[in-house]
């Protein structure tokens, strides 16, 4: 049975034997436009380009949007050196909904989705006392992540990049700014921007909806 590849509009089968999704992404590049950090899946199960596509198979590569995509994709043991997390507390996130994908190599942690998982887990309000500790541990975590990216002091942010940013809709951010709970860049410019700093403030104290 051929193999089928998908990247936006562009959809062909193919008779591949014995091939990778990196040889797949490498041969139709130009062709399909694919981009070396487009996201592959395999028959709807995200895969990295060493996994061997087998006939039948429907290839899809998607373009994910964001400041940082999925990031690196992490092991467990990775996971756990990197947030300083015991075994017990790893298995603890998992049922709380730890981002995690099931590869054909194994269980991987998309780094992004991760960070993003803590940070939110951080703002909550905690009324466990040994919870609120666990949680001053992850926003030191955070703080020393966030340290090692640049790209947290970049360029400005724009309405729809802080709403994607806080998980929130635009017509949220608006309403933000209106209650003086944002503040947008004071240069008056239009369309509105945002410093990251003070989107980074605004979410640590809490917006609210």
């Amino acid at each position: 049975m051929p193999v089928r590849v998908v990247h936006g509009a562009n959809e062909q089968s193919f008779d591949f034997q014995a091939i990778t999704v990196g040889t797949i992404r490498r041969s139709l590049r130009d062709v399909f436009n694919i981009s070396g950090a487009a996201v592959a899946l395999i028959s709807g199960v995200a895969a990295s380009d060493d996994d061997l596509v087998e006939c039948g198979d429907a290839v899809e590569f998607h373009n994910e949007q964001g400041r940082k995509g999925l990031g690196d994709l992490l092991s467990p043991e990775a996971l756990r050196q990197a947030w300083q997390i015991t075994a017990e507390e790893y298995t603890e996130l998992l049922t709380l909904g730890l981002p995690s994908l099931q590869l054909r190599s194994g269980v991987r942690h998309p780094e992004s989705a991760v960070d993003e998982f803590f940070r939110k887990r951080a703002l909550q309000k905690q009324s466990d006392g040994s919870q609120v500790s666990f949680t001053e541990r992850v926003v030191t975590a955070i703080e020393q992540v966030a340290a090692r990216l640049p790209n947290l002091a970049g360029p400005p942010m724009t309405v729809e990049q802080v709403a994607q940013f806080a998980s929130v809709s635009v017509k949220t951010i608006y309403r933000w700014v209106s209650l003086g709970r944002l503040k947008p860049k004071s240069d008056g410019s239009r369309p509105l921007l945002f410093e990251r700093a003070e989107v980074e403030k605004t979410l640590s104290h809490g917006a609210g909806a």
